[in-house]
């Protein structure tokens, strides 16, 4: 665009000069002819005077030629600050477009995505209700069986410490039985051999009755032996006994205490597995 607007202006120097110079010949020509031999000088005069006005003239023309040239560039600057204003309009128009059809299609994503957000927490929440019915339901059953698996277990043990007690009582009543027998006749056999060394010691027989007093002496030996054995022997049935029953409440505690953290390991895994779905959700 540049280069236009010079050739313009080179265009319309030469045409002035042009100008200028026939204007300058026409003077000349002109004044030859009309003043003869005699008024050369005058003529010359003149005919400076007259390229003078052509030269004039001529920058006149070439001033009117640089104005026309700078009025030409100031057109096409301002025809092309006009196009190119058009240009960024168009361009800013453009792009508050894209800017306006990009926050309609971030508002619209943000809403499907609450949307989603939105379904995927009804179906977490649902499953977590789901699952914690479960877990109640499953927890009552368990509740109920272990209650029921007490009440049976308890009976059972019951029934075995009567079974253990019946025993520890015919043990013991076969014990004070024996007793009573070997008291019975260790007062009879006294009773006939104090009669006897009795009846002895009137007739004078004291040898007769140191022998009987002999045989006393080993019944009394004899019956606390006897008396001793069975002591030892109730002693150790009730011992038995007692063995028996502790034996039973420590298996008890330990079944309980197994139930119980059988029961434990089983609520600490649903609770895990509900953990699970609500850190899916």
């Amino acid at each position: 665009m540049k280069r236009l607007v010079r050739l313009t202006v080179v265009v319309l120097a030469i045409t002035a000069i042009a100008a200028a110079a026939m204007a300058q010949g026409r003077g000349g020509g002109n004044n030859g002819r009309a003043g003869g031999g005699a008024a050369v000088e005058r003529g010359s005069g003149q005919g400076q005077q007259a390229g003078q006005a052509a030269r004039n003239q001529a920058r006149e023309a070439q001033k009117d030629g640089v104005r026309q040239a700078e009025q030409a560039q100031r057109q096409q600057k301002g025809g092309e600050g006009q196009e190119t204003a058009r240009g960024r309009g168009e361009a800013a128009g453009q792009e508050r477009q894209q800017g306006q059809d990009a926050e309609r299609e971030r508002l619209r994503q943000a809403e499907q995505a609450g949307e989603e957000k939105g379904r995927r927490v009804q179906e977490v929440t649902g499953q977590r209700a789901k699952e914690a019915r479960e877990v109640e339901r499953e927890t009552a059953k368990k509740a109920e069986e272990f209650q029921r698996e007490k009440a049976q277990r308890g009976q059972e043990l019951e029934r075995e410490k009567g079974q253990k007690a019946a025993e520890f009582k015919r043990e013991a009543a076969q014990t004070v039985a024996e007793m009573e027998r070997e008291e019975a006749k260790h007062r009879e056999r006294v009773a006939k051999l104090e009669v006897i060394r009795s009846k002895l010691t009137e007739k004078g027989n004291t040898e007769a009755a140191t022998r009987v007093g002999d045989v006393l002496r080993k019944e009394n030996d004899r019956y606390e032996r006897a008396m001793e054995r069975l002591r030892k022997q109730n002693e150790e049935a009730a011992q038995r006994f007692q063995q028996k029953m502790q034996r039973l409440a420590e298996r008890e505690a330990t079944r309980q205490k197994r139930q119980t953290q059988q029961r434990s390991g089983g609520d600490a895994g649903r609770d895990r597995q509900v953990k699970t779905t609500d850190d899916e959700g």
